[in-house]
């Protein structure tokens, strides 16, 4: 029997790249441009409903540049030229020798909000010298399900805490719909910890019987299933609880990551179409949220990975008296996992990849992560103590 906590692992592993790789934006596609030349660039060739494209400048010529992108940046729809671009988009963008500005387009994000063949073109005294042409389309079917039934909602949870929070905080808002998440899934996150708990005590019991029937599989999985039905065990209830919180916990890290995209006007509901993105407030006790790998990050991620060991330690099972282990007079017999020593090893492996992790994601991020696992701490305590007291 595959150890529980090995599949919770493995689970998420398998969802988050999953749920990834199809929700968020394709990969950027690499362009060679000759050298010694001005050129306008696109990130990539097509951006899903309302990812905002990414124009830039290359330089990489001997002497800097400034473009101005009212005159010699000109933006086509469907081949036609769009005259009536606003004064915010009118801008200067100095580009030094061999290096790249990036062209702003926050202020025309609402261009983008409908399907379309767009083209970039620069221009240089009159001529156009490069282009680069892009498609915005239609969400796909599983994209745009996770963004209606999850994102949308979240978001505008969080726009209207942000309108009506002191200050425009967006670290408060974080703070509440973290612990009301959390809330929401006291219930199968407690029974998740339990069962887990109870099914790393049963450990020694499986154990035995892996030992007693280790040449009739069929056996053993028989014999498993009476032992967990006998004491009221679920084998699945240690994972499929996180079947259900994992789409949502992605859905708000994806929220906080992209809090102030102005493209986000476009899940407002009718309540909160005026809600203005530039008002939200990134300062939380000093910390920049939006900011990434500053000095604050470095703390942030050695709470969060502290925070993270403290509540995997909590989770082990006691200690108990270690007998020697009985060598298989078959050197080939393939041996069953220790699920205390992976739980042991875990405990070393997953603190430093969390904390690593939050180092190089916006420090909304990090503060979600302390929020949530300073949670779980208080639950695992929870469970602790009722075994505790049995």
């Amino acid at each position: 029997m595959s150890n529980p906590k090995f599949l919770n692992i493995l689970l998420i592993a398998v969802l988050t790249i999953f749920i990834v790789q199809t929700f968020f934006a394709k990969p950027a596609e690499v362009e060679t441009i000759p050298s010694d030349t001005v050129s306008i660039e696109v990130s990539a060739r097509e951006y899903a409903i309302p990812d905002l494209p990414a124009l830039a400048i290359s330089n990489t010529t001997a002497t800097p540049v400034e473009i101005d992108t009212c005159r010699d940046i000109m933006i086509e729809r469907d081949g036609l030229a769009i005259s009536d671009l606003p004064e915010q988009f009118c801008q200067r963008i100095p580009v030094a020798s061999n290096a790249t500005g990036a062209v702003d387009l926050s202020d025309i994000s609402r261009l983008f909000l409908s399907p379309a063949r767009f083209s970039a073109k620069l221009s240089q005294s009159g001529t156009v010298v490069s282009a680069a042409s892009f498609d915005i389309e239609e969400v796909g079917a599983f994209r745009g399900f996770f963004r209606t039934i999850l994102y949308a909602p979240l978001y505008n949870l969080f726009a209207w805490l942000i309108d009506n929070l002191p200050d425009h905080s967006l670290g408060l808002a974080i703070i509440i719909v973290t612990i009301g998440i959390r809330l929401l899934l006291l219930k199968p996150q407690q029974h998740m910890l339990e069962n887990t708990r109870r099914m790393q005590e049963l450990q020694p019991r499986v154990k035995a019987l892996q030992e007693r029937h280790k040449d009739d599989q069929s056996k053993l999985g028989m014999e498993l299933l009476d032992l967990y039905k006998k004491e009221g065990i679920n084998p699945l209830g240690s994972f499929l609880p996180l079947l259900l919180q994992l789409p949502i916990l992605i859905m708000l890290y994806s929220v906080i990551l992209h809090i102030e995209s102005p493209t986000n006007a476009y899940f407002l509901y009718a309540p909160l179409a005026g809600f203005d993105v530039e008002s939200i407030n990134t300062d939380f006790l000093g910390l920049g949220l939006a900011s990434i790998g500053s000095d604050a990050a470095i703390i942030m991620a050695v709470l969060v990975g502290g925070l993270q060991a403290l509540q995997g330690w909590l989770s082990m099972p006691p200690e108990t008296e270690k007998k020697p282990a009985k060598k298989s007079s078959d050197e080939n017999e393939p041996t069953m996992p220790d699920a205390a020593a992976m739980s042991r090893a875990m405990l070393f492996i997953l603190p430093p990849i969390v904390g690593v992790s939050v180092y190089f994601f916006p420090l909304g991020v990090g503060l979600y992560w302390l929020v949530n696992t300073a949670f779980m701490i208080a639950q695992q305590l929870v469970v602790n103590r009722k075994k505790n007291r049995a």
